[in-house]
């Protein structure tokens, strides 16, 4: 009986390690190779009646509890079908020599750990797809994230725009103080307007306005004439005027040419008489 039991466990050993092989292969195909002591460490998330609540009620959850249920109900009806067949032929084993009732009970038991080798092979497939869905699911992120990525890449564009603004400003800015170097004369109001003209007999057909400031930049306007000998001239009617009518590059308006005329013929023979 020793010698019966011992080939019967030789018989079921390479089935039940093709179950076993399959059950590693099938779980280092869903995460790879991985040996980890996370498991073992303290997690009071674990003992949190919240968490487990969530836990158990999860869409994992739901299909770990299918897929045992199905498990236990395939094994059941295998064996179910296995022994009514046994059943139907126990009452005959006794008459047989022990070599004949080795061979019954090794081809079916051969036969249980087939088909359960293939169901379980079947389910392996399923819990591999699922594993993979639930994962491209877990990692598509939401409109939101999407949103959030691009700010974190890309910057946010609120922050960007005003930065393109504040540039454009600084760069108008540094154009009307370069500006005020290159004009004839600085009418101000003489603190809160200042507009700059220029006049080339060559060139132009009439006076330009080269610049135009209020507020501080009318301060950094007339700071900058001083610095670079442009003469300033404190008019305030026709600054105020000229600064409402008139934008940078404009023509000076027929309207105030002889009052702008009497002021740059003052500056050019100022110039003159500097010179000489």
């Amino acid at each position: 009986m020793g010698t019966l039991a011992v080939e019967t466990l030789y018989v079921l050993a390479a089935p039940l390690a093709v179950v076993v092989v399959l059950v590693i292969l099938v779980s280092v195909l869903q995460v790879g190779f991985v040996i980890s002591t996370e498991p073992l460490k303290p997690d009071f998330n674990r003992i949190n009646p919240a968490t487990g609540f969530k836990r158990i009620f999860s869409m994992r959850s739901l299909y770990e509890l299918a897929r045992s249920s199905l498990k236990l109900l395939a094994v059941v009806l295998l064996l179910l079908i296995a022994g009514e067949a046994v059943l139907r032929e126990v009452v005959v084993l006794p008459f047989r020599d022990t070599q004949a009732i080795l061979a019954y009970m090794i081809h079916k038991v051969g036969v249980i750990l087939a088909a359960l080798t293939a169901l379980f092979a079947l389910l392996a497939v399923a819990d591999l797809a699922y594993s993979r869905w639930e994962f491209l699911k877990q990692m598509r992120m939401s409109k939101r994230e999407v949103k959030d990525e691009h700010k974190q890449r890309e910057g946010d564009p609120r922050i960007k725009s005003r930065i393109r603004e504040l540039r454009m400003e600084w760069l108008k800015k540094g154009m009307t103080l370069r500006r005020v170097a290159e004009s004839d004369v600085l009418l101000t109001n003489p603190t809160h307007y200042a507009v700059a003209i220029a006049y080339r007999r060559d060139t132009m057909a009439a006076p330009r306005i080269m610049a135009k400031g209020a507020g501080d930049m009318a301060m950094k306007m007339r700071e900058l004439a001083a610095r670079h000998g442009v003469p300033i001239v404190e008019n305030p009617p026709l600054a105020r005027a000229l600064f409402r009518l008139t934008r940078p590059d404009d023509h000076l308006p027929e309207s105030h040419y002889a009052e702008v005329a009497k002021i740059l013929v003052w500056v050019f023979a100022a110039r003159k008489m500097k010179k000489a």
